[in-house]
């Protein structure tokens, strides 16, 4: 039972050693493909400068949705419960009307509300996404 035991003792430790090294190696060969992937990605003068403009315009973008989200829907916010057209007319907003092709019934305030929210930012040339809070999407 002793030789049994010794055996597979040196057979893991052999093995162990095994998978030592051959980690190892794959860590050395994962190492250099990433220094050649830095070396490889260097990036020119003129492509720095566009993608440097690009994310300039993205940050205006988000500048732009920021306002819209704290300043005016802060007013569109009150729709439904302590509602007044003058905290619209502060924000410089106007609740949008039904268009006209909306037959067959009334739209309530706060559907009112998500029109006008989207307008506004349609306005800007940006896009969103108009959810509730009921859980339902």
């Amino acid at each position: 039972m002793a030789a049994t035991s010794t055996f597979s003792d040196e057979h893991m430790l052999t093995e162990e050693k095994k998978a030592r090294a051959e980690n190892t190696r794959a860590e050395a060969k994962r190492l250099a493909q990433a220094r050649n992937k830095r070396k490889k990605s260097q990036v020119s003068p003129q492509e720095r400068a566009a993608r440097a403009k690009e994310l300039d315009e993205l940050l205006r973008k988000s500048k732009i949705f920021s306002d819209i989200l704290t300043k005016k829907t802060k007013a569109l916010g009150r729709v439904g419960r302590d509602f007044d057209n003058q905290a619209l007319a502060e924000a410089g907003l106007e609740l949008k009307p039904q268009p006209k092709i909306m037959t067959g019934g009334t739209m309530r305030d706060y559907q009112l509300e998500g029109l006008t929210w989207m307008y506004e930012i349609c306005l800007q040339g940006l896009s969103g996404i108009l959810a509730d809070e009921m859980g339902l999407g």
